[in-house]
């Protein structure tokens, strides 16, 4: 179910991309990735709630790979925050909204991976691929 929480996040990014989209310093990359996001996390929803294996490990990846995003992200905030506040007054709020985000989603994918390598989760699987 945190899967399909984490789409429907994605998915409100995908739009808040859209709707800032318009602007002249948007390149269109964050909808690339937010689409790119939503079509994961549904993915991998779908495949871990029928039991494949490959899912609970792919989706541990996954997070490891949204981990070194994060750091990335959070090692040029400074940056970031200072170019954007060229940009105009209202870009820096954005960008900090956006971090904001990005870090609900990050705690979200935590929280999911921490449940689907609980013993519960191994007998769901182990029993999944009994069938």
């Amino acid at each position: 179910m945190l899967m399909y929480v984490g789409a429907g996040l994605e998915a409100l990014g995908l739009m808040f991309d859209l709707i800032i989209g318009s602007r002249a310093y948007h390149n269109g990359s964050g909808v690339v990735g937010s689409a790119v996001g939503v079509v994961l996390w549904l993915w991998m929803a779908s495949a871990n709630r029928a039991g494949k294996k490959w899912a609970r490990i792919t989706s541990t990846v996954f997070f490891g790979i949204d981990c070194l995003f994060m750091l990335l992200l959070l090692a040029v905030l400074r940056p970031l925050l200072h170019l954007a506040a060229d940009l105009g007054a209202s870009v820096p709020t954005m960008v900090m909204v956006a971090v904001l985000a990005g870090l609900c989603s990050w705690v979200l994918n935590l929280v999911t991976i921490v449940l689907l390598w609980r013993k519960e989760s191994s007998d769901y699987y182990a029993a999944k691929s009994l069938r």
